[in-house]
């Protein structure tokens, strides 16, 4: 019951900043920026542009690290499998290690743009669109290779 109590309070508080406006003062988010020196307006939106626009694409590299990372965690129990094999575990498990960093690339590189295309068909469908085609592309390419890759041997 008390944490419930304290959901409550923390709502009301986010409610009344989101919709309270006083007159001079608004609750509402606002730019706290300075820059040196006089600039205009147009110039002072435009850097605040490009600085969202590094910190979206830092998140976005940052969550695609995350996810090869985490791909590549959960694979490398097989390298160790490959370990315990005398005189050639140890070069099997590298060589195992290698294949599945590269694999492991390959997917998350995929669910990324499929995720970054999602988000986009919601709120720029036609970029969206164009997103979604050159995921379809890659998905499809990289699956091409791998077919033409398994008939060649």
């Amino acid at each position: 019951e008390t944490f419930a109590c304290l959901c409550c309070c923390c709502n009301v508080v986010s409610y009344i900043f989101a919709h309270v406006q006083m007159p001079g003062f608004s609750l509402t988010p606002q730019i706290y920026s300075a820059w040196p020196g006089e600039m205009s307006v147009k110039q002072c939106f435009n850097s605040e542009k490009s600085a969202s626009l590094a910190a979206k694409w830092g998140l976005r590299l940052a969550g695609w690290l995350l996810l090869w990372v985490g791909l590549t965690a959960t694979f490398a129990p097989l390298e160790v499998l490959l370990d315990v094999i005398p005189l050639l575990g140890p070069y099997l498990g590298s060589g195992l290690s290698g294949v599945l960093c590269f694999f492991a690339f390959i997917v998350t590189v995929a669910i990324a743009t499929l995720i970054v295309s999602l988000a986009y068909l919601v709120y720029h469908p036609l970029l969206g669109i164009l997103y979604m085609a050159l995921t379809g592309t890659f998905v499809a390419s990289a699956m091409f290779l791998a077919h033409a890759l398994e008939e060649k041997h």
